[in-house]
């Protein structure tokens, strides 16, 4: 009889992305707070959502009320 562990999955990480042109922080972000169970993924997640005309992005990892608190804000914004 074979004692198998239960796999246990990652736990989810909350990330925050700022997209720059030249020095200048652009606004034009399609998603600016994401989660991930992996950098790798979020690393490509906010490339796939980087403005055409961004040089650059600055990728954060955020704690899960700093995660909450930009979301509200930001659902605040289109007023639902």
């Amino acid at each position: 009889m074979a004692h198998t562990k239960a796999k246990q999955s990652r736990p989810v990480r909350y990330f925050a992305v700022t997209y720059f042109d030249g020095q200048e922080v652009m606004s034009g972000g399609r998603q600016s707070v994401f989660r991930s169970k992996r950098l790798f993924r979020a690393k490509r997640i906010a490339r796939s959502n980087m403005p055409l005309d961004a040089d650059r992005m600055e990728l954060v990892e955020i704690n899960g009320a700093a995660y909450d608190e930009r979301r509200t804000a930001y659902r605040r914004g289109f007023g639902q």
